[in-house]
């Protein structure tokens, strides 16, 4: 094909039409689907941006002539009906308003559009707000006979309209303000009370019972009574009255992990700190409130629990409840559980307060040996001379080249375990299941835990601590059941060696071993009969040998009632391994690491 002058000229032409009417039909008013409004009107006006609109110059009974007419305002009959019940094209065209807008829309034409869909453009509020309609006229200015100029007296004699009057009054509940305090807060009160205080109005009225109210003296000794109603209520001040709330979070910071405990994830915020019926929500896998009301009608919506103290836990934690929680009120997880699992910085129970106690008298007795260890009798040498020096080659060593020897070593020998795989690669592989998982299950606790404390808005963090995430969910089943591989290693391993021990060498140690076997075992147990009491979740099953032994339990009575009893067998088994440990030959998975980094030490000197 030839391209000539005359063909690229053509095409260019075709192109800019095309383009024009995109550009046109892009810029042309369109109107929303019935029902669907572009505009969200609200009872609460901005008087400033209505006073520069192109309804600036009237008052609200022009329009809102219904009102004063009525003998009852606010009317609930009236609360909940659309906008379109209000402003219709019939009452927006009058002989004083937009007399042509209806002989027109019967036409087809309304401004610049042409339609043959009269259904389509049926009601003037679903494309204007008649609080911030902008006139048809570009940068057109508010006329002098402005609302706002009519009410504002420039002479002590001048008599202001009646209108200016009942606008007041009007404006003392209608008026928006975007500024804060007691005094927006009370007025926006004052106006949702006129329907829902138990004492107002329409509270004995039979018509209105299905009204919720509350005690608005009680009210105002809550937490939230300075607030305003809209800030949980968002659209409540909206035409049909939606009552879509507001979620706690978008004020307040979600709990960290010490707080909620892991458990608590699919709790709704509600559930514990609002009086109410406490539900369980099995589609949405979550624990889920509802308010009561009482036999007069109160409602407590707004009453705060204390959840500071116990007494509150037993709404759910209960003998026989629905909500697959514990029977007993179990503690966080602690300091002696940040090795398995996301736990905490606290010491929140006996079993944690022993372990401490106890391995503190033990760490302070092996560090008055080392101090006395290889001293004569005669030595001059004091404990603290000795701290001293000790901490000054410490410190000699990490402000020296020797520091790239030291992790070198601490990572190829201590970390990769090199010398261990060379010398015998069963013993290798054994530890390594059992340490590398140790030493995942520990970094991705802590990781999660310092994510809760620093960053608890974050959705992520409400995953990462639900046990029931795949990703926590897998991750921990999949360690636990290589620590029990490592450890059938070690034990088959034992037992083979029997047969060759020199005499003379100490008796093999098994206590230690067991009671990881124990801690491991118990576990996977607890975890199963917690996922046969909780809520269904598809999270569950990346679980998978917590999520079989559950099938066990899932017939059985009594779970929630066990669960507790196997806590705390599983805190108490691993608190004896902490209090054992340095007495173990597995005290090597401490010292290790230290005697690899002073060889190293040594030998760069050499």
């Amino acid at each position: 094909m030839t391209f000539t002058f005359k063909n690229i000229f053509n095409q260019r032409v075709v192109a800019i039409l095309l383009w024009s009417c995109l550009a046109i039909s892009l810029s042309a008013p369109v109107a929303a689907e019935p029902g669907k409004y572009d505009v969200h009107l609200s009872w609460f006006i901005d008087m400033q941006q209505y006073e520069s609109s192109a309804h600036g110059n009237l008052f609200c009974v022009q329009c809102h002539s219904s009102v004063e007419e009525s003998s009852v305002h606010p009317d609930p009959t009236d609360i909940t009906r659309e906008a379109a019940d209000f402003f219709d094209k019939e009452s927006c065209s009058g002989s004083d308003c937009h007399e042509t807008t209806l002989s027109d829309y019967e036409k087809g034409v309304h401004g610049r559009i042409r339609f043959q869909n009269q259904e389509k453009y049926a009601n003037c509020i679903e494309c204007h707000d008649p609080h911030t309609v902008t006139s048809s006229k570009a940068n057109a200015p508010v006329t002098d006979g402005a609302r706002g100029d009519r009410c504002r007296p420039v002479s002590e004699n001048q008599i202001l309209p009646d209108e200016c009057g009942k606008d007041a009054g009007c404006l003392e509940c209608h008026s928006a303000s975007a500024a804060e305090g007691t005094t927006e807060s009370s007025r926006e009160a004052a106006l949702c009370f006129n329907c829902h205080d138990q004492a107002g109005k329409y509270a004995d009225q039979e018509a209105f019972r299905h009204i919720p109210v509350i005690d608005t003296s009680a009210y105002q000794a809550t937490e939230h009574a300075g607030n305003r109603c809209t800030d949980c209520h968002i659209s409540s001040a909206t035409y049909g009255h939606i009552n879509t709330v507001q979620s706690c979070e978008t004020c307040h910071t979600p709990h960290n992990e010490g707080e909620i405990h892991d458990a608590h994830s699919s709790v709704d915020c509600r559930s514990c700190h609002l009086q109410g019926d406490i539900t369980v929500d099995q589609e949405a896998g979550r624990i889920s409130w509802q308010h009561k009301t009482t036999e007069g009608g109160t409602t407590n919506i707004h009453r705060l629990v204390d959840t500071e103290q116990e007494i509150n836990c037993v709404r759910c934690h209960t003998k026989g409840n629905e909500f697959g929680a514990s029977e007993m009120v179990l503690p966080v997880k602690s300091v002696i559980c940040m090795t398995c699992h996301t736990a905490t910085f606290t010491v929140s129970d006996p079993i944690t307060l022993v372990t401490l106690i106890i391995s503190l008298l033990i760490f302070a007795g092996l560090i008055s040996l080392w101090l006395t260890a290889g001293t004569g009798p005669d030595s001059q040498e004091s404990a603290i001379s000795r701290i001293a020096k000790t901490f000054r080659a410490i410190v000699r060593v990490i402000f020296s080249r020797r520091m790239g020897t030291v992790l070198k070593a601490v990572l190829l020998d201590g970390l990769v375990q090199r010398k261990l795989f060379f010398q015998s690669k069963t013993r290798w592989l054994s530890h390594s299941l059992i340490f590398y998982s140790f030493l995942l299950r520990f970094g991705f606790g802590m990781t999660v835990l310092l994510i809760s404390l620093f960053f608890p808005q974050w959705e992520v963090t409400r995953g990462l601590l639900d046990k029931n995430h795949p990703l926590g969910a897998f991750l921990f089943d999949l360690t636990g059941v290589l620590i029990i591989v490592g450890v059938g290693l070690t034990v088959s391993r034992k037992i083979a060696s029997r047969k060759h021990q020199w005499p003379g060498l100490p008796r093999q140690e098994w206590l230690s071993i067991s009671l990881m076997g124990g801690i491991i075992l118990v576990g996977f147990v607890l975890e199963g009969v917690r996922i046969a009491m909780t809520i269904d979740s598809a999270g569950q099953q990346f679980a998978f040998l917590g999520y079989a032994i559950s099938l066990i339990f899932n017939n059985l009575n009594g779970s929630a009632a066990l669960y507790g009893y196997l806590w705390y067998l599983h805190a108490i088994l691993t608190g004896a391994f902490i209090i054992w440990l340095p007495f173990s030959r597995m005290f090597h998975i401490v010292m290790a690491p230290i005697a690899i980094a002073i060889n190293a030490a040594q030998d760069h000197n050499h």
